[in-house]
């Protein structure tokens, strides 16, 4: 009996340390796959230092990278955040306390005053519905255009018309305060696809604002994105 005894305890213990390494073989998998991403975004890579990694809800990885090139020029720690192999390299302050937290909901609350993002804020929620609609429809608009569409007639470009062989949205929402979403395009500069402004001003329709006063748009869309993903 306690020689069966003794055979279950070793098979226990092998079964334990069989879990740790590849517990520690997946970690470094990660770990490998994260380098290698933010080192596709760096200027040098002759001498590439990391610290302070960590990984956070989302997929996400945070920590300091110093790379430096043959003569040991470089721009010292800088900060990264890599979401499903999207690298940030110095993020906004904004950025770095709302993904590099095991509590990306409270973040965003704290930093922006969005929240909370679930089925209790149902205006929060179309709003974020209504914003992921828009912009797809405008990438597709750039895909067959070269170009977002400018500043006027803004939106109603993506409409069905005489002038355009194809449309790509039937008609356009209006915010949960029966307001039109807000567009602007800035001109264009040699060339480069100009990016847009898109957003709504929230329930007080002035700038600024927390809670449903909150101004939402494509730059912050993409925390909401995240904590509603969670």
């Amino acid at each position: 009996m306690a020689g069966n005894l003794n055979k279950v305890t070793q098979l226990t213990r092998c079964f334990l340390a069989f879990a740790v390494i590849v517990t520690l073989a997946g970690c470094a998998t990660s770990t490998r796959e994260t380098k290698t991403a933010v080192e596709s975004q760096l200027d040098h890579t002759d001498t590439v230092d990391y610290r302070d990694m960590s990984k956070y809800p989302g997929n996400v990885v945070c920590g300091t990278v110093n790379a430096m090139g043959p003569w040991g020029e470089g721009a010292g720690y800088r900060r990264f955040v890599v979401r499903n192999d999207r690298v940030t390299i110095e993020p906004s302050s904004e950025a770095w306390a709302i993904f590099c937290t095991d509590n990306p909901a409270s973040a965003l609350q704290s930093q922006l005053g969005i929240g909370p993002v679930d089925e209790s804020n149902p205006k929060l929620m179309a709003v974020r519905s209504q914003l992921n609609t828009l912009i797809q429809a405008l990438e597709e608009y750039r895909t067959d255009n070269q170009a977002f569409p400018p500043t006027t007639p803004g939106l109603k470009s993506l409409l069905p018309s005489d002038t355009m062989s194809s449309s790509y949205l039937d008609s356009l929402p209006e915010d949960p305060w029966g307001r039109s979403y807000i567009y602007e395009k800035p001109r264009q500069l040699y060339g480069a696809t100009a990016k847009y402004k898109l957003y709504t001003l929230g329930r007080d329709g002035a700038e600024g604002g927390r809670g449903e006063d909150a101004d939402i748009g494509n730059w912050n869309l993409d925390y909401i994105n995240h904590v509603s993903e969670l």
